[in-house]
């Protein structure tokens, strides 16, 4: 007679109420990390509150593309996990530098362009870079993450 296996605690199932409570945090600080780099990059290149509004609509419909791609998987892309995809601050300032340089009127398409060029060379490069992270351990990334934090203070207390 084969016995059941027991369940790990990471692999067990919640029960429904703390199921239904974990999914609404999960969707809420998605939804506030999708929608906060918009809000920071419309206000820091002067956007109209129209084209900050489109901007943000852009960002949600991407995270939910990506979301799709990553949970779905097509092929050999997508990690076929549940998680929801969100935005990264990582290119806020890159987004503001260009916004601002770029000619009158003409913000958003630049920061587009450079958006779209940088995730085309993600893609093809993304596996040669996998490699190299057992280089930057958690204590380089943090250091990282918190750079970014302290560069993006100004326009946030603009």
């Amino acid at each position: 007679m084969v016995t059941a296996q027991p369940v790990h605690p990471v692999d067990a199932s919640l029960p429904p109420g703390r199921l239904l409570t974990s999914g609404l945090q999960h969707v809420a600080a998605m939804y506030a990390g999708v929608v906060a780099p918009p809000l920071v990059v419309g206000a820091g290149i002067g956007l109209s509150t129209a084209d900050i509004t489109f901007l943000m609509s852009a960002s949600l419909f991407t995270a939910g593309l990506a979301t799709l791609l990553q949970t779905l998987g097509i092929g050999r892309i997508g990690a076929r996990l549940p998680f929801v995809n969100g935005v990264s601050f990582a290119g806020v300032a890159p987004m503001l530098a260009i916004g601002k340089s770029a000619a009158p009127g003409h913000a958003l398409p630049a920061i587009y362009g450079a958006v779209i060029v940088a995730g085309v060379a993600g893609f093809v490069l993304a596996p040669y870079f996998c490699r190299l992270v057992r280089f930057f351990p958690p204590v380089v990334t943090g250091s990282v993450i918190t750079l970014i934090g302290l560069s993006l203070l100004p326009v946030a207390v603009n």
